[in-house]
C-alpha cells in the first residue's frame, strides 16, 4: 500500500477510535446520572435515637426512599456532640450512596469549641428540611414560676442551678453561656447525650431546668403538662407555648439565639447531577402535606425551600453569632 494510503488509513481508525470513545463517555454519563441511584443508600445520624434529630431524619429518609426508589439505610453514628458521625460522613466516598444530616450549629459552633477536625465547608449542603427554635423548660412541680424567678436563683447563688444541656457545644449552652457572658448570671450547666437524656434528666429530677427543642418531641411534654416552658431561646415566641417570652422581650437581647437547620448533606465532590437530583427530592418532601404532618406541622418545615446556595449563607450568619458568644465566654 502505498504510504500516504497507511497515513490516511491510520488517520481514519484513530479518528474513529476517538469518535467511539467519546460517545461511549457519553453514554456513560447520561446512564450514570439517569440510573441513580441503583443501590442502597446510607444515611447518618450523628446523632442518638429517640430525639427530634433522629425521627425528623427518618421522616424525610422515608420519603426519599419513596421518591427514589431505593431503600435508605438510617444509621446512628453517634459520639464527641455529634463529630465522629459527622467525620464519618466528611470522609465518605462523594458518590451519592452516603449521605446523612447535618445541624447548622453542629457545622457552625461545635468547631469553635471543639477541635473536631472539620468546619462548615467540609460537607456540602443539599437542602433544608427542618427548622426548630429552643426554649427553656423546667419540671411542672418547679419551684421557678418564670424566667424571672430563674434567673434571680441563678444571681443570687452562682453555680447552683443546675442546667441540662444536649452537650456541651450545643446551641442551648450557647444560650445560658450568653447569659452569663453579658448579664451577671452563673449557672451550673450540665452536657448530657442528646435531647433525649435532657428530657430525661429533666423529668427525672436530675436537672431544674434545661433548654430544650421547641419540636415534636417536646410538644407532647408541654401539652401534658410534664413541662412547663419559661422563655423562648429564639426571635420568636414558640407555637406551642405562646406565653412563654422570649429572652429578648425579657430584657436579655444578647442571649438570643437563632432557630437552627436540620439539613441534608454530603461529603465535598459530589457530583453536580447527584446533587440536584438530592435537591429536587428532598424540596418534593419537604412541600408534601403528609410529610409536613409528620414533622410536626408546617411550621417546622423551612418555606421556600434552602438549597446548597441558600444553606451556605445561613451557615455563614450563625457562625458569625457563635463566634460572638465563644469569644466572650
Amino acid at each position: 500500500m502505498p504510504r500516504w494510503h497507511s497515513g490516511r488509513a491510520a488517520m481514519i481508525l484513530t479518528a474513529g477510535s476517538l469518535l467511539l470513545t467519546a460517545c461511549g463517555d457519553v453514554g456513560l454519563t447520561a446512564s450514570g446520572s439517569a440510573s441513580y441511584p441503583d443501590k442502597r443508600i446510607r444515611w447518618v445520624v450523628p446523632y442518638p435515637p429517640g430525639g427530634g434529630v433522629d425521627t425528623t431524619s427518618r421522616i424525610i429518609a422515608k420519603c426519599l426512599e419513596g421518591r427514589l426508589g431505593q431503600t435508605i439505610v438510617v444509621e446512628n453514628v453517634t459520639g464527641a456532640s455529634g463529630a465522629r458521625g459527622t467525620r464519618e460522613l466528611i470522609q465518605a466516598k462523594p458518590d451519592g450512596y452516603t449521605v446523612g444530616l447535618a445541624i447548622t450549629t453542629g457545622m457552625t459552633l461545635t468547631p469553635l469549641t471543639q477541635k473536631v477536625g472539620f468546619t462548615k465547608d467540609d460537607l456540602v449542603p443539599i437542602g433544608a428540611f427542618a427548622r426548630f427554635g429552643m426554649v427553656i423548660g423546667v419540671p411542672s412541680s418547679s419551684k421557678f414560676a418564670s424566667a424571672a424567678d430563674l434567673f434571680a436563683a441563678a444571681k443570687a447563688k452562682p453555680n447552683t442551678v443546675t442546667i441540662g444541656v444536649p452537650g456541651a457545644s450545643s446551641p442551648k449552652w450557647a444560650a445560658f453561656q450568653a447569659l452569663e457572658n453579658g448579664y451577671g448570671l452563673k449557672f451550673r450547666i450540665v452536657p448530657l447525650d442528646g435531647a433525649a437524656a435532657v428530657n430525661t434528666a429533666l423529668l427525672g429530677g436530675q436537672v431544674q431546668a434545661a433548654g430544650l427543642d421547641a419540636d415534636l418531641v417536646t410538644e407532647p411534654l408541654v401539652a401534658s403538662g410534664k413541662v412547663r416552658v419559661l422563655a423562648a431561646i429564639g426571635e420568636k415566641p414558640w407555637a406551642k407555648a405562646p406565653k412563654a417570652p422570649t429572652l429578648a422581650s425579657l430584657g436579655y437581647p444578647n442571649a438570643t439565639i437563632p432557630d437552627y437547620y436540620f439539613y441534608l448533606a454530603g461529603p465535598k465532590g459530589l457530583p453536580k447531577e447527584i446533587l440536584d437530583k438530592l435537591g429536587d427530592e428532598t424540596k418534593a418532601c419537604t412541600s408534601d402535606p403528609g410529610v409536613q404532618r409528620q414533622m410536626g406541622g408546617a411550621h417546622y418545615v423551612p418555606q421556600p425551600f434552602l438549597g446548597t446556595n441558600a444553606m451556605r449563607q445561613v451557615l455563614s450568619q450563625q457562625q458569625t453569632v457563635y463566634e460572638r458568644v465563644v469569644q466572650h465566654r
